[in-house]
């Protein structure tokens, strides 16, 4: 492992102010997150990105699971919107290879070819206004009349974003239009490309209609955190700072970068894993939890936490590193110093968490693939020093 120690306090600030905006500007919720058993509001599902490995990894074989479980309307169209040149049966192709890559041998092939009724693919520009103006033309003869919802999934790098954005609000009928965003992360790559997205998005946007996504809180694991701490008494006590020793969050995996190398060496593992997920974590562990379980509710308890945390920029709370052969990696620039390790110390500036220490860890190509969250109690005054403490384990599958 080579240390890198230059960085420190660039990262820290950077990876707070990402998550600064992704919790106070987002108004998806744990409620809204919420899965339903089905809708019949007709919808279209635009992929922009749809060539791209998350597409190929996640997107589509979760639409085949909806599909799968009749938990998607009789009236829905999903778009792949794409720079790659392809034809649409080409384009089907490779999501039924990727369903069959993830699902195996139990992918139902008459579902998938259900599925495939519905799917489109359009080829065009993020940057070109005018491809957007064909795109509209084309879902206008899609839809046949039909008032259908328009959801455009961001599955794209942070500096396509803005072009999209744009190009969305510039080429529809009227702002009255249904449109939402769903953005995945980073939102942005700094402080400054942030607060600029924000401003590109609410100039075009309402905040109702954007969603700021992190798909790490759909775990289920990650949904009973809450609840665990609501309706469990002797976890309710437990998980209170004054019964608390430290807080670590770990989240290794055994693999490398794979097929991913050139995304990930624009953002590295700190804006890749700790600024959505891991912060995620740490504010479920520790947020007020609000009598009220709205949405609203539950993004200020969020805030609160986060608001609160204190980073200190050295060599003492933040060490980063990468992992022996990461620059021979597939799309890997070869003097890349992008991080694929990191572990930070952090507190919470609040009362109750007081000089309470919290550790996030990630890594790739670590020995072990693993995600858990670790919960250190005091020790007694009459426990011996050499016994040890009390732990409660979360396990993240």
């Amino acid at each position: 492992m080579c240390i890198i120690r230059a960085r420190a306090r660039q990262c820290c600030l950077v990876v707070l102010s990402l998550f600064w905006y992704t919790v106070t500007n987002s108004v998806l919720s744990l409620k809204k997150m919420s899965v339903h058993t089905h809708t019949t509001t007709p919808f279209i599902l635009t992929v922009f990105g749809a060539s791209g490995d998350l597409a190929h990894l996640k997107i589509f074989p979760a639409l085949y699971e909806l599909m799968e479980q009749n938990m998607l309307p009789r009236d829905f169209w999903i778009v792949g919107y794409a720079r790659t040149k392809m034809t649409k049966s080409a384009f089907h192709k490779s999501i039924k290879e990727s369903i069959r890559h993830v699902h195996g041998t139990r992918a139902n092939t008459h579902v998938i070819m259900s599925l495939l009724s519905h799917v489109q693919y359009f080829p065009g520009a993020y940057r070109a206004l005018v491809d957007f103006e064909k795109y509209h033309a084309f879902l206008t003869v899609l839809k046949k009349n039909i008032s259908m919802v328009h959801l455009a999934y961001f599955s794209v790098p942070p500096s396509a974003f803005e072009d999209i954005i744009r190009n969305l609000a510039l080429s529809r009928s009227s702002r009255t239009e249904d449109i939402r965003l769903i953005l995945e992360k980073p939102f942005g790559t700094s402080c400054h490309s942030a607060t600029a997205l924000f401003h590109t998005v609410s100039q075009y946007f309402d905040e109702r209609d954007v969603y700021l996504l992190d798909h790490y809180l759909g775990k289920t694991s990650v949904r009973s955190i809450l609840n665990l701490r609501h309706t469990n008494r002797i976890l309710s006590h437990m998980m209170r700072g004054a019964e608390i020793s430290n807080i670590q969050i770990t989240k290794f995996e055994s693999y490398g970068v794979s097929e991913r190398g050139g995304y990930f060496d624009s953002v590295g593992i700190i804006k890749d894993m700790i600024q959505s997920h891991l912060l995620q974590l740490l504010a479920l562990v520790t947020m007020d939890i609000p009598v009220v379980t709205s949405a609203e509710r539950l993004q200020k308890e969020r805030l609160a936490v986060i608001s609160a945390l204190e980073c200190v920029g050295d060599s003492d709370h933040v060490v980063i590193g990468q992992y022996k052969g990461y620059t021979k990696e597939a799309h890997v620039a070869p003097r890349s110093r992008a991080e694929t390790f990191a572990a930070l110390r952090l507190f919470i500036n609040r009362e109750e968490w007081y000089n309470i220490p919290i550790y996030l860890r990630t890594g790739k190509s670590i020995y072990e693939s693993h995600t858990y969250i670790v919960i250190e109690l005091k020790r007694f005054a009459f426990q011996d020093e050499k016994e040890e403490p009390n732990r409660l384990v979360f396990e993240i599958s």
